[in-house]
């Protein structure tokens, strides 16, 4: 969100702040770790299929038709050219995880820093991409012994990171190399961590500082892309254990996802209306406010009665 924020405020992100993008590669392996886990728990195709529709499309379905809709507001055209070709457009793109192909309606946020409605969602397709090969993936696995796994796993981890490699350094084209099969290499590395739970929360301090050498490297001195992704994947998981975390039990609430969903197009709208230039502290605090309220609504509305049916 913070990233997002100041570079929908036209500022550029300096390479001492790029880790406000780690959000996205924890969001992956977190996923290849913990959808990995639940799968093997009850591999059940038409259970696991459904688990996952009822745990992201509503609210995703909501957020996506709501912007859509109250947008017209900031629009100089009228309700019949608004809603048109457009939108029609946006909405089934959108719809279907394929948002690339109409990132904008009309002339909404023409005047912005970028025209997307909702710039974080391209992720979600390859988080859907994810579920769609995990349970080949996990046919596969299921057949061999543990050491032979975890062969598969670091293979298909190496793979990904020469994909990646091969993309955004010698073909300069970043924005293909993010994508699958490139970011199997963080859904690999959470599938690791779980593979090999025991033995690393056994001796994770042995890996933890190697782990941050090598990001720190990665970060201010010279990528290392086949040993970034294990790295952070790691330093999570020691994280996840050596800290203490905040208690936010009292608000019963899962609040991640709709943060996630909700963030950007309201960072959007306090840049159209031009307060994030003008006074952007407090326009981060409003945006913050504004993203946790409907976070909290998507959360008791949106998505926990569609987890209770799964």
């Amino acid at each position: 969100m913070i990233r997002h924020f100041i570079v929908l405020n036209g500022e550029t992100i300096e390479s001492g702040i790029r880790f406000l993008s780690f959000s996205i590669f924890i969001f992956f392996i977190l996923s290849g770790m913990l959808v990995f886990a639940s799968f093997e728990k009850n591999p059940e195709i038409k259970t696991y299929f459904k688990k996952r529709f009822l745990r992201i499309y509503p609210a995703y379905a909501f957020v996506i038709v709501f912007f859509s809709i109250i947008l017209v507001s900031v629009s100089q055209l009228g309700f019949s050219d608004y809603f048109s070709g457009d939108y029609i457009r946006y909405l089934i793109s959108n719809l279907a995880f394929l948002n690339f192909l109409q990132p904008c309606i009309n002339d909404v946020f023409s005047n912005n820093a970028i025209c997307a409605i909702n710039g974080s969602l391209w992720t979600l397709k390859i988080e859907v991409g994810f579920y769609l090969l995990l349970p080949i993936m996990y046919w596969i696995l299921k057949s061999y012994r543990y050491r032979t796994q975890n062969i598969i796993l670091i293979s298909i981890y190496l793979l990904a990171c020469l994909y990646f490699y091969y993309l955004a350094e010698i073909k300069d084209n970043y924005l293909y190399a993010k994508q699958l099969p490139g970011a199997m290499m963080y859904f690999a590395s959470g599938m690791l961590l779980y593979r090999n739970y025991h033995f690393l929360r056994n001796n994770i301090k042995l890996f933890t500082l190697p782990a941050v050498v090598i990001i720190v490297l990665h970060l201010w001195l010279t990528p290392i892309y086949v040993l970034f992704p294990i790295s952070l994947a790691i330093l999570v998981f020691w994280l996840s254990f050596s800290l203490r975390t905040i208690d936010i039990s009292f608000l019963k609430a899962d609040l991640s996802y709709g943060i996630f969903l909700f963030h950007f197009p309201i960072i959007q709208l306090f840049a159209h209306w031009e307060i994030t230039q003008q006074y952007p502290i407090l326009a981060f605090i409003l945006v913050l406010i504004i993203t946790i309220g409907l976070a909290y609504f998507s959360w008791n509305i949106l998505e926990k009665p569609f987890i209770k049916r799964k």
